[in-house]
């Protein structure tokens, strides 16, 4: 959905990410729960904006960036809390057919970190959510758009109410040079039909931990971690045919599947269990009055389907690995009021997908993402700040299907530009920003023409957005109100737009995306400490 709040934070629901609290990204890359060897598809986004009321400078160190919690207990010497309000919507005609037709959120959020006692330091993250989506084709699954190519659909288009709860938290140590640190979250989610001929019932516990070890160098202010994360967690959907018989679709690449057909006061069943790791190294230091980071990753995912209530179930079986890479610098130049910052990440991975009845690979994927951001500021000694960020996105997906003896081959460039300005007036603060971005794609998808009814229903629509130029917007406006005490109040209010504009492939007439899609959320905050 158009609500993602970046590639690097893919973990919750589609409209779910768009109010989480509309936290600059750096607040939370440290999360347990960011994906591994996982790159969901996403629709266009344009900049991200700087947030000059709502958050603090980026941090650049190894638990901001690389997310190792060994680093915990030497970057956070401030005390800092934020609570948030919202009220979300998504519509339009710019989807894909598994995209609901509409999604409203609400959601209650918080964040905060403190130092504690006087060598560790402690964060923490609550997230509490209702989504209530629009009628839509894919069968509740929590990321139809993920690598894995296996998503259960079915031929009912009801509404679906979501509930999510979301609780992460990371605890750090210093000891001399040393330093050590673990990280825990869990999301919870329960999602069902309203009103439906044929109701579904899902539910997903999602638990993810991370460690690491760190040790300071005598040269250079540097620092070196060794860390790893995991994630796992199973997600049960259960489809019951009561007003009448139903069908469901197990899509599993680019093929038309065989219908499973549920008689009348039978149910169907569909269980996914995951398992991911990642590991790797991380370095950060000072150069020339900057600071650095550097970390490399390797990575690896299996997802297990089964429908089977025996034990050793036939089992369809999605295994990735690959490998993820990151650098960052921040520059502060006092001499020009400038506070610069720069990151770039690099996520790969290639996953094959088995079928426990058929012998060999059926599906294999081949992706690459990179992430290029720069943050410029301007805060000088005056009641002005202006801040503009820069993004360069690339993406690289090869998917083939086996069984139909077809593949897509994208590749796209997206290059942002977002500008926010600020102005305090004694206690009281206004800014505005704005943001743009060109989706640019390249390659070839199959010819809907020569592919079955199924992939023409529920895939053309979705690879055809994807081959076709987008121009996303986004616009924001804060106020904020300062107490005597240091808390702050604050209303955002936020509204992103995207339709399809440029260069269109031959290929994805007549399923080339029509209309626009608008997001809007609303957001009462407050914030303690700095």
């Amino acid at each position: 959905m158009l609500s993602a709040t970046g590639l690097r934070a893919q973990s919750l629901p589609a409209a779910a990410r768009a109010t989480d609290a509309g936290l600059a990204g750096w607040m939370t890359a440290w999360s347990p729960l960011a994906p591994i060897a996982d790159l969901p598809r996403i629709i266009p986004r344009a900049a991200p904006l700087a947030d000059l009321l709502g958050a603090p400078p980026p941090s650049v160190g190894l638990f901001w960036v690389a997310g190792t919690p060994a680093a915990l207990g030497f970057e956070v010497g401030t005390r800092r809390g934020q609570l948030h309000a919202a009220l979300a919507g998504d519509d339009g005609s710019y989807r894909r057919a598994l995209d609901p037709t509409g999604v409203s959120v609400t959601q209650l959020s918080g964040i905060g970190w403190q130092p504690v006692g006087g060598r560790g330091a402690a964060v923490g993250r609550v997230v509490l959510e209702q989504e209530v989506q629009g009628s839509a084709a894919q069968g509740g699954v929590l990321q139809p758009f993920g690598s894995d190519p296996f998503v259960i659909t079915d031929t009912t288009l009801p509404q679906v109410r979501r509930l999510g709860t979301r609780l992460e938290g990371a605890l750090g140590w210093r000891f001399g040079s040393w330093g050590a640190g673990i990280a825990g979250a869990v999301f919870i989610e329960d999602h069902r039909t309203r009103n439906a001929r044929l109701p579904r019932l899902g539910k997903a516990t999602t638990p993810a931990a991370a460690l690491g070890v760190s040790r300071d160098l005598p040269w250079a202010a540097a620092r070196l971690s060794i860390f790893a994360r995991w994630i796992g967690g199973n997600e049960t959907l259960i489809l019951r045919a009561l007003a009448g018989p139903g069908r469901v679709y197990l899509l599993d690449g680019y093929s038309d599947p065989d219908p499973q057909d549920i008689q009348p006061l039978n149910a169907f069943l569909r269980r996914t269990e995951r398992d991911a790791l990642a590991w790797g190294l991380g370095a950060s230091g000072t150069l020339a009055g900057a600071s650095w980071v550097a970390y490399a990753q390797r990575t690896r995912r299996t997802d297990n389907h089964f429908s089977a209530r025996i034990e050793n179930p036939p089992t369809d079986r999605w295994h990735a690995a690959g490998s993820a890479y990151g650098l960052a610098f921040q520059w502060p130049l006092p001499r020009y009021d400038l506070y610069v910052t720069a990151e770039w990440h690099l996520d790969r991975l290639t996953g094959d997908a088995t079928r426990a009845d058929l012998t060999g690979v059926i599906f294999r994927a081949t992706e690459s993402v990179s992430h290029l951001t720069a943050d410029v500021r301007y805060l000088p000694a005056s009641a002005w700040a202006v801040a503009a960020t820069f993004v360069l996105v690339r993406e690289s997906r090869r998917r083939e299907d086996f069984i139909a003896e077809t593949y897509t081959d994208l590749k796209a460039w997206t290059p942002g530009l977002g500008v926010e300005v600020a102005r305090a007036f004694g206690a009281n603060a206004v800014s505005a920003g704005y943001a743009i971005a060109a989706y640019e794609p390249s390659g070839g998808i199959p010819n809907p023409s020569t592919m079955g009814p199924i992939y023409q229903q529920l895939i053309a629509p979705e690879q055809s957005l994807y081959a076709t130029g987008a121009q996303p917007t986004r616009a924001t406006l804060t106020l904020r109100h300062t107490f005597p005490s240091g808390t702050a109040l604050l209303l955002t209010a936020r509204r992103e737009s995207v339709g399809a504009g440029g260069d269109v492939l031959t290929t994805t007439f007549p399923y080339a995306p029509k209309g626009s899609r608008t997001l809007w959320d609303v957001s009462l905050g407050v914030v303690i400490g700095q």
